[in-house]
């Protein structure tokens, strides 16, 4: 709540106020006093509720004969507003100082008009305290539904929440045990080919090497036959080469002998 300032009555506006309704200049200490009385019944703010029979009736406007009679409400008009000092009491010690009826009135309206003027500029940028005593209740009414809206979003949307929340871990944990099945299957599968296809290459591989077992000795078998044969016919060749050398000689000898 913004907090009102404090309204003065400068002594030179209310001795020009004096000084134009009558050439009896008043004391400017007594106004100074009402002044500052004035502001300090402003300042505490003070609200009190004010009878009709505590109120005189001079010139159509109403004057407070109760001393504790102050009321601020900014609502009312000018012709129901209640004056926040004691108009009666002003112009009774305005008529003790030797001024007249009319020009008393006329001094104590003239102050209610700068009062009422000065009061309803602070109340344009001021609260009062029952409004904010009514905004005060309406925020704390506004925090307690958010709170209860809280709770039944706690009890409700939150619980929702927690009961998705698990199912859905549920789900992951299912689906992290089905996928450590499928890896296992999958890790039996390779293992099963893996060592079928070591069988196989096993199985294969001995089966190369009888194959080239038996091409070895078969390799063998026909080198030895072939030295043999080999051998064979060295011995014809020679045997045949004997026997022509032999008949050539045996030749040669006999036509030696026809010679000579």
């Amino acid at each position: 709540m913004l907090q009102p300032r404090r309204l003065f009555f400068s002594s030179r506006k209310v001795f020009r106020l004096y000084s134009t309704l009558t050439k009896d200049q008043p004391p400017i200490s007594r106004c100074r006093r009402c002044a500052k009385r004035q502001m300090a019944t402003l300042n505490r703010n003070i609200v009190f509720k004010q009878p009709k029979e505590l109120a005189v009736c001079m010139n159509k406007r109403w004057y407070c004969t109760n001393p504790e009679a102050r009321s601020i409400n900014p609502t009312l008009d000018a012709q129901s507003r209640i004056f926040y000092f004691d108009t009666l009491a002003l112009v009774n010690k305005l008529k003790s100082q030797g001024f007249t009826e009319e020009q008393a009135t006329a001094i104590t309206e003239s102050f209610t008009d700068v009062l009422n003027a000065s009061i309803e500029h602070q109340t344009k940028t001021m609260v009062t305290k029952p409004q904010q005593e009514i905004t005060v209740q309406q925020l704390m009414s506004h925090i307690a539904s958010v709170k209860k809206d809280m709770v039944i979003l706690e009890k409700s949307e939150f619980s929702m929440l927690r009961s998705e929340t698990e199912k859905q871990t549920m789900q992951i944990k299912q689906f992290q045990q089905t996928l450590q099945d499928e890896v296992g299957k999958l890790k039996n599968n390779v293992v099963l080919d893996i060592n079928l296809e070591k069988s196989r290459s096993t199985e294969a591989h001995a089966e190369n090497r009888k194959e080239l077992q038996v091409l070895n000795n078969k390799i063998v078998t026909d080198t030895a036959a072939l030295h043999t044969k080999i051998e064979t016919y060295r011995n014809d060749v020679f045997k045949y080469a004997a026997g022509a050398i032999a008949g050539t000689a045996t030749l040669f000898v006999g036509l030696l002998r026809l010679w000579m």
